[in-house]
């Protein structure tokens, strides 16, 4: 795993990808992503806690 390069997780908010984002991100790794949950209204508590360690967190909308 380069330490140098940023990591984007799409669903970061999920229970599989955030997990995944804190590991990286307390290795002190640039981590970024996406996820429905922004763009539908729904910010759970685990899902601040991603805001929160995450660089950047972007609204991710459906495919019509």
């Amino acid at each position: 795993m380069d330490r140098d390069k940023p990591y984007f997780f799409c669903g970061i908010g999920g229970s599989g990808m955030l997990p995944l984002a804190l590991i990286l991100r307390a290795k002190g790794i640039a981590v970024s992503g996406s996820d429905r949950a922004l763009d539908q209204g729904r910010t759970a508590q685990k899902f601040n806690s991603c805001v929160r360690a995450a660089s950047r967190c972007f609204l991710r909308t459906a495919a019509e």
